[in-house]
């Protein structure tokens, strides 16, 4: 259990998701009452859909995040370094 919470804590898109999975099962099984005409086997598969569909884009975005990270922030920031250490030498 310590380490799943660490993983939650490192990242934060697993908790994200997640929470968004069981916020939307849980929302279709309150609409659940409400369906109408719609049978059960379309109503719970429109409900998977849209669970595992939000899982999916939390992932999508922090994959983007994470290359974004990886080769856009940490190239500048080790230009940055470069350009300090050549000031420093012209000093």
């Amino acid at each position: 259990m310590r380490g799943a919470c660490s993983q939650f804590r490192a990242y934060c898109d697993v908790s994200e998701g997640l929470a968004g999975f069981f916020g939307i099962v849980a929302y279709r099984l309150f609409k659940l009452k409400s369906r109408g005409e719609t049978k059960m086997s379309v109503h719970l598969i429109h409900m998977r859909v849209a669970a595992q569909g939000f899982v999916v884009g939390a992932m999508t975005l922090g994959v983007v995040y994470s290359m974004y990270r990886e080769y856009v922030l940490k190239p500048a920031e080790a230009q940055k370094a470069l350009e300090q250490k050549a000031l420093e030498k012209k000093c």
